[in-house]
């Protein structure tokens, strides 16, 4: 029975012995070979195993190239964030300094005035 299930085809192979009830091993598969039918369906499978392969694969690159992107973008964006807050704070600090100058000099003028009384 162990024997016997690791002989077994699958795919293709299996659907052409399911079909053809007349379909059996020659003497060929009986000494270990198979049969041109069982070769080009197990070689038909191969084929479309490694298309699926491929597409998978350049499926996973587009993927790949997109998230990077992605990240490229998000890079930009934090970028442009710090960018906008070290100029936020930059002209916090230069408004703070006008406000001390305007300050200081009401502080003159009010002594100014003050002297003068």
């Amino acid at each position: 029975s162990k024997n016997k299930e690791e002989k077994h085809v699958k795919g293709s192979a299996e659907d052409l012995h399911k079909s053809e009830k007349g379909f059996q091993p020659g003497l060929e598969h009986l000494m270990g070979g198979i049969t041109d039918a069982e070769k080009k369906a197990l070689e038909d499978q191969v084929a479309k195993l490694k298309r699926q392969h491929e597409e998978a694969e350049l499926k996973a690159q587009k993927r790949i190239v997109e998230l990077l992107e992605k990240n490229s973008q998000h890079q930009k964006d934090v970028d442009n964030a710090q960018r906008e807050a070290r100029s936020a704070h930059l002209n916090s600090t230069e408004l703070s300094l006008r406000i001390q100058e305007l300050e200081s000099k009401h502080q003159a003028t009010e002594l100014k005035v003050m002297d003068e009384k």
